[in-house]
């Protein structure tokens, strides 16, 4: 069982690097889709209302992976015994774990740091980036 955990803990490493990087190049307050907004979706479009309230909450989106990262290191490496014990594979617990530390700590930090703007944002037209849509 131990052999089938190690392969996977490197492939889930690789990832995990490049989703942080994804984090923080397209954390969620910086970009919008095209499909009508449902339930919580108009209040984090909010944060994607101009580049007034984008570019604090984008920030504050790179701060929270960057405390998140040390955080999902930590827990991932809690995840290997958890993963060998439980049946489950690295990949669907190391998933859970950058669930929980490196988009939670995004999303929080955006918050913080993006909050303070959105009153000001109302100001100015609306101009959204819609990310992965052409």
């Amino acid at each position: 069982m131990a052999e089938r955990l190690v392969p996977g803990m490197v492939r889930s490493g690789r990832r995990l690097a490049w989703l942080a990087a994804a984090v923080v190049a397209l954390s969620g307050c910086a970009c919008r889709s095209k499909a009508e907004p449902s339930g919580f979706e108009h209040v984090v479009d909010l944060y994607n209302r101009n580049a007034v309230v984008a570019t604090p909450t984008l920030v504050g989106n790179g701060i929270g992976t960057a405390v998140g990262a040390p955080l999902a290191i930590v827990a991932g490496c809690l995840a290997a015994p958890v993963a060998l014990f439980s049946g489950e594979t690295f990949e669907q617990v190391g998933g859970r774990v950058f669930d929980h530390t490196v988009w939670a700590s995004a999303y929080a930090g955006g918050f913080v740091f993006g909050t303070l703007f959105v009153p000001i944002s109302q100001a100015f037209p609306e101009d959204p980036d819609y990310c992965f849509e052409d």
